[in-house]
């Protein structure tokens, strides 16, 4: 008697179902199922979820919050399951993913690598932290204060363990960069030197050949305080002889004629040769340009009073030897023969000529500059 009760109520439900299903609106779309809601299952279950996540774009900032959590959720469910190597990879740059996707979990993605550490998982544990440091460049502001400590910190990690040609080598690249803007001179080239000789010594082939990319960076950057040198040949006349400028500061100008801004420094260099020439500052060009003819016109037509360097029928091997990519690169040298600063642009220039062959010739006499003097 139960089994019949039971059969017909079955049969009355699945009636009005059928029913329901007749009678409803035949143009009402069904249900989408939610994209983020993680399913409960294997390890192979929740990779093919993190797969199909992948293709999600979230529309809003709420999507984004729940696509932050269904990553999490689900590579914390992977991790759980006693993944193969290739399902713990994934679930790993999942939550790193997430993690790294706000400054306020960047601490949780430091601690999850110093839990895969303890895990015996060195490499990847390795790989998380140099991500995390990445986006700790992008979500925090650099300032003037906090960039040699932010540079510090990256050639700190980068010390502690052999380094690849991929994250690291970009965050090396990265580090290199900021110490530069840093405006010390002496921190960039002792930044560029331990670069180097990390790059140099890792196990990966490719960070090796970054590393060795970088001599002639590093003998640019490590010449303050130490003499340079020059090869070639001054145009219309013999080879290049620094004895001959012996006692004189001088500024060594790497330039293109073809290059506006190397124009424009050329003008105001001239200005400066004006006025301390006869204080002994002298100027040495060392061309950039292929075009020997166009650098000819060039020098004639700028009247250019100093002595102009040039190689053997193409540009002074000097411009590689010290790595010299952008222009114009501007190099002073003190009477000692001394590389002074790497940076004598502009009003650099000026103020390092004051200190060093004092007021310039119209000052002595009027207190003014050129152009008040000029003007009618």
């Amino acid at each position: 008697m139960r089994s019949l009760v039971n059969g017909t109520v079955l049969a009355l439900m699945l009636l009005m179902f059928t029913c329901t299903s007749l009678f409803a609106e035949p143009d009402k779309p069904a249900d989408k199922p939610d994209p983020y809601a993680v399913p409960e299952g294997s390890a192979k279950e929740l990779v093919d979820f993190l797969g199909k996540l992948a293709k999600v774009k979230p529309a809003n900032a709420e999507e984004a919050k729940k696509m932050r959590a269904a990553l999490l959720q689900a590579a914390d469910g992977i991790l759980a399951a006693d993944p193969d190597e290739r399902q713990l990879a994934l679930a790993v740059s999942a939550k790193s993913r997430a993690l790294g996707d706000s400054l306020d979990n960047l601490d949780k993605l430091v601690e999850f690598a110093t839990e895969l550490k303890k895990n015996g998982r060195a490499r990847l544990s390795h790989n998380i932290r140099s991500f995390a440091l990445s986006r700790k460049l992008e979500l925090v502001p650099l300032t003037s204060e906090t960039i040699k400590e932010r540079t510090t910190e990256i050639i700190d990690f980068l010390s502690e363990d052999t380094v690849d040609a991929g994250m690291d080598a970009q965050l090396a690249k990265v580090a290199g960069r900021m110490a530069e803007m840093s405006g010390d001179e002496q921190f960039s080239a002792d930044t560029h030197q331990k670069l180097q000789k990390i790059l140099i010594s890792s196990t990966d082939p490719g960070a090796v050949r970054i590393g060795k990319s970088m001599e002639k960076l590093v003998r640019r950057l490590s010449l303050v305080g130490n003499p340079m040198t020059i090869e070639g040949t001054i145009l219309g006349g013999g080879p290049f002889d620094w004895s001959k400028y012996q006692g004189k500061v001088v500024l060594v100008n790497f330039f293109a004629t073809w290059s506006a801004p190397c124009r424009q420094e050329i003008e105001r260099i001239k200005k400066s040769y004006d006025r301390y020439h006869d204080k002994g500052f002298d100027v040495v060009g060392i061309s950039c340009d292929r075009n020997r003819a166009m650098l000819d016109k060039f020098i004639k037509d700028k009247k250019l009073p100093w002595s102009i360097v040039y190689g053997d029928r193409k540009p002074s091997p000097t411009i590689v030897y010290y790595g010299i990519h952008k222009i114009p690169q501007l190099i002073l040298v003190g009477k000692d023969g001394k590389v002074i600063t790497l940076n004598a642009h502009g009003d650099r220039l000026v103020k390092e000529l004051e200190k060093l062959l004092g007021p310039a010739r119209e000052n002595i006499l009027f207190g003014l500059d050129d152009e008040v003097l000029k003007a009618p």
